[in-house]
């Protein structure tokens, strides 16, 4: 699944990268250079605790993945479409208020960022 997962981050962030460049034959526009922003700078505040921060980050993600399947499970067993909208709601603003991360948008984000000009690096620098 994680596979499936990056290919698909990873081809829609070269899309995106397509589409705010102009097919790379232009600096990136306005919201490119957001995602840029964003991608660059979202893995700063792990990278700067090393392995504690990698740490951090993975469990953050299994927290989010554990919500957001609970909050599918939660939908399917309401008969009602109000009652699977409450139900999937609920855990899905617990990630959000916890602070978790969603994986899947960090394998889109630090690809965008990388395409978009941004400066990663694997270190801490």
């Amino acid at each position: 699944m994680f596979v499936g997962n990056f290919a698909g981050a990873l081809t829609v962030a070269v899309i995106t990268a397509v589409i705010f460049t102009f097919a790379f034959t232009m600096d990136p526009n306005e919201i490119g250079q957001k995602i840029d922003h964003i991608g660059e700078n979202r893995p700063l505040g792990y990278t700067a605790h090393g392995a504690a921060g990698m740490l951090t980050l993975f469990l953050r993600g299994v927290l989010c993945n554990g919500m957001v399947s609970t909050g599918v499970v939660a939908a399917m067993m309401s008969m009602s479409v109000s009652g699977q909208v409450i139900a999937m709601r609920m855990p899905i603003l617990v990630f959000f208020y916890l602070g978790f991360e969603q994986p899947v948008v960090n394998m889109f984000l630090s690809p965008s960022g990388l395409m978009l000009g941004g400066h990663l690096t694997s270190g801490t620098t």
